[in-house]
């Protein structure tokens, strides 16, 4: 089966805070982080190679063009706090998190997206899409909740000659580090909560 992504128009999107609302026991804060386009990934060589590449023989072929990295952190947070045995969306729950991927798929594995969504009622649900071996051209969908990995779909990928799967990857700690996503949310997260306390005293 062969997947196609689009090339997205910008090149980092960067952080889009979706909404906040609340009613009289509970508030919600949902975050978006969305780090797009790896254009960057492309030398002018590469770039060469791939628009040679592309002919006839490939009209009709599905070609994957750019994975993009989306990391969604949903957090559902009760009035009176969040489960202390859940990783907060800070720096240091992030980085226990990666620690957690490493652990899983081993310091050299490849990514093409990656989720971490946080639900009060069972916690963490994080999911990757990751490959050890680039030149295989298999990846695996997985998801991980309350410490239990589950391979969901395995993708079989297309590329441009010339090109290599792994210019379309990822690493943790390389290109991105969820540390720096978890310190970002963390300082937007007290942001919103000093804002609305403003207004609540407004």
């Amino acid at each position: 089966m062969s997947i196609v992504f689009s090339i997205f128009n910008d090149t980092i999107r960067g952080l889009s805070w979706i909404d906040l609302w609340g009613n009289t026991k509970e508030w919600v804060i949902r975050i978006l982080l969305t780090v797009g386009g790896v254009v960057y990934f492309f030398s002018s060589k590469a770039m060469k190679m791939m628009t040679n590449s592309i002919n006839e023989k490939y009209n009709r072929m599905k070609t994957l063009q750019c994975i993009t990295l989306v990391v969604i952190v949903s957090m559902a947070l009760m009035s009176c706090g969040s489960d202390s045995g859940n990783e907060p969306a800070t720096a240091s729950g992030f980085s226990d998190i990666e620690n957690q991927i490493k652990s899983e798929f081993g310091d050299e594995a490849y990514f093409t997206d990656m989720s971490i969504i946080y639900n009060k009622s069972i916690g963490n649900i994080v999911g990757v899409t990751v490959t050890k071996d680039p030149n295989s051209l298999k990846m695996g969908q997985w998801n991980e909740t309350k410490g239990h990995w589950k391979q969901n779909q395995e993708i079989s990928l297309e590329v441009p000659q010339g090109t290599k799967a792994e210019d379309f990857m990822y690493q943790l700690n390389n290109q991105i580090s969820l540390t720096t996503l978890g310190a970002l949310a963390e300082k937007s997260s007290k942001q919103l909560t000093t804002d609305e306390s403003i207004e609540a005293q407004s």
